[in-house]
């Protein structure tokens, strides 16, 4: 996970206000509800709990300061992500459909341009 500042989208000096704007624009970016199957709802569900304990933790002044001295204290360690290297159904029916739309589309192209053409030349 990114550091909460990261997460939130905000500066290391960031107001309340302005945290509490970027709160609800990655909420709302991410709400559960929008999921469209269900590897996707099961993230955005992580991720709103992500961003509710960066907010709750950087909306309070006590939970801020302790959390900012121990970042400083730790160097920063790259953390390994996992590499999405299959591709989902979804995106093979998605391909799968806009070939078949390309190929209607020439087909198409194709009857009508042989319809308008003028006769063989001699």
């Amino acid at each position: 996970m990114d550091n909460y500042y990261q997460l939130l989208g905000v500066g290391e000096n960031a107001n309340a206000e302005d945290i509490t704007a970027a709160y609800q624009l990655q909420i709302e970016r991410y709400n559960p509800a929008r999921a469209l199957d269900e590897e996707m709802r099961t993230r955005a569900e992580q991720r709103t709990q992500e961003l509710a304990q960066a907010y709750a933790t950087l909306m309070d002044p006590d939970l801020r300061r302790a959390y900012d001295a121990n970042r400083t204290e730790q160097p920063i360690q790259p953390q390994s992500r996992a590499i999405r290297t299959g591709v989902t159904r979804r995106e093979i029916a998605m391909s799968a459909a806009g070939a078949l739309v390309g190929l209607m589309l020439i087909a198409v192209v194709w009857v009508l341009a042989g319809r308008a053409a003028p006769e063989a030349l001699p």
